[in-house]
Parts: structure tokens; C-alpha cells; sequence
């Protein structure tokens, strides 16, 4: 165990804390059946990352890709859309959504 710096992430238990995190939150995007049935829980989980992100922890490309993938597949579900008593209101979320997810992208190609 060390530290390296002085910020919460900056050391093994604190990495590791977030790291077990993610893996955790991370499973519902590798559901292969289904998936439609886990939209709201990938939706949450796709939240808690960027909120981990945002706090300053390195997110790895490729998850935020994932995502950003996941994001479009239910934003363009017709089906989810239409069982929301305001497709327009979902449809506003999950934009704000995408937009968060891809600025956190473009942020992640200048590291």
C-alpha cells in the first residue's frame, strides 16, 4: 500500500475503492438477453460513472465509449420511448445523457 499524491485517489486503497466500484456498476452493460429489461439500471450506473469521472478519477476510454453506445441504443428504442407517459421528457433526459457521457470522452483524448 502508498500514496503517490495527496488527492483521494492518489493511493492503493483509494484507486482500488473506485476500481471495485466500476467493475461493479459496469456489470449491467455486459448483460447479453434482455437488455432492454436493465435500460433504467444502465442508465444509473452510466450516471454514477460520470459522476466518478467528473470527481477527477480516469475513466477508461472504452468504457465511456460503451456508455455512449448503450445511451444511443435506448435513446433510439422506440418501444422504451413510448412506454413514458412524456416521450418528449425522456427523450430530453437521455440527450442530456449523451451529451455528458461525450464531452467526458472528448475530455478523456487529451490524457
Amino acid at each position: 500500500m502508498g500514496a503517490w499524491d495527496y488527492g483521494p485517489y492518489d493511493s492503493d486503497d483509494g484507486e482500488d475503492l473506485v476500481d471495485n466500484i466500476l467493475e461493479k456498476i459496469s456489470k449491467p452493460f455486459t448483460r447479453k438477453r434482455d437488455e432492454k429489461y436493465f435500460y433504467s439500471e444502465m442508465r444509473a450506473a452510466i450516471k454514477i460513472i460520470c459522476a466518478i469521472a467528473k470527481s477527477g478519477y480516469l475513466i477508461s476510454p472504452e468504457l465511456l465509449i460503451t456508455a455512449q453506445e448503450k445511451l444511443s441504443k435506448i435513446k433510439n428504442d422506440e418501444s422504451y420511448i413510448s412506454s413514458w407517459d412524456d416521450e418528449h421528457a425522456i427523450k430530453r433526459e437521455l440527450t442530456k445523457e449523451l451529451q455528458s457521457v461525450k464531452k467526458l470522452i472528448k475530455a478523456s483524448q487529451w490524457t
